[in-house]
């Protein structure tokens, strides 16, 4: 828009005459704004397969690089993810979610106002039950809470897609795809 409005500027200054009258307004035409650089999103990568029965592999990504992480059926991983973005979807404002990879743990933090914050820390026993702060941060990622959804619904949706409702029970060995989640949340992202 600048650009459009900075030759009309520069064809009123040359055309007119200084005066105490106008020299303030001649100012603001004159001077340069400062450039103001928006900051992208970060970056935020998601994928979901089934390997093996009963075992999850999700690569997932920030702008630092990939991370492949698995969650064992001993946590509904899938479901338990789609759960708590539904929950962020319909207000909540921060969830918690573990993964076991027996005996390792993986934490999901992601809390939401104007973005949602995306953590994701590796701890090296479930059964112990750490604070956060003993955690090692593996993910991070700021970002639109819609973008967060939309990666995530998107893989959910290509795994469901690769394996049917079926399969997918069948290799997860502890219980049918989340697929009412899912819709709710491709419900909320046709809201636009």
């Amino acid at each position: 828009m600048l650009a459009l409005v900075r030759p009309l500027d520069e064809l009123y200054l040359a055309r007119s005459i200084s005066s105490p009258d106008n020299v303030d307004l001649r100012g603001l035409l004159a001077a340069t704004p400062p450039r103001t650089r928006l900051r992208p999103p970060d970056t935020f990568t998601f994928t979901a397969e089934l390997v093996h029965v009963g075992w999850l592999l999700v690569v997932v990504g920030d702008s630092r690089g990939q991370r492949r992480l698995h969650a064992s059926f001993l946590t509904p991983a899938l479901d338990d993810l789609l759960e708590a973005l539904v929950t962020l979807t319909t207000g909540g404002r921060h969830v918690r979610v573990s993964w076991d990879a027996e005996p390792t743990e993986f934490r999901w933090l992601i809390s939401v106002d104007t973005q949602a914050h995306v953590r994701l820390l590796v701890l090296p026993d479930r059964s112990a039950n750490s604070p956060d702060d003993l955690g090692n941060l593996v993910l991070s990622a700021d970002l639109p809470l819609r973008s967060l959804v939309r990666t995530v619904a998107v893989a959910a949706q290509a795994l469901l897609t690769r394996l049917g409702e079926a399969g997918y029970a069948r290799q997860w060995d502890a219980g049918p795809f989340p697929a009412d989640r899912l819709r709710t949340l491709q419900r909320w992202l046709g809201q636009e």
